[in-house]
């Protein structure tokens, strides 16, 4: 008798929950490019971060073997 009663009731959420998903789609996308795609934004400004500090020592390095030939 339980069992007669609850099938109203699950057809009714199931139709809910059919409703409330219609019109969206699904987007399957790997767990390691997941993770690329946020490293890639966390990677690139200390790249450009290392690369301006690569520049200063090498310019750094050139004013002293300058100084020292003069």
């Amino acid at each position: 008798m339980t069992r007669v009663a609850q099938e109203p009731t699950l057809a009714t959420r199931q139709a809910r929950a059919e409703s409330d998903l219609e019109g969206s789609s699904a987007h399957v996308m790997s767990l390691e490019s997941q993770i690329n795609l946020e490293g890639r934004r966390l990677l690139l400004p200390v790249a450009g971060a290392v690369a301006l500090v690569f520049l200063s020592a090498c310019g750094n390095a050139a004013g002293l073997l300058l100084a020292r030939g003069l």
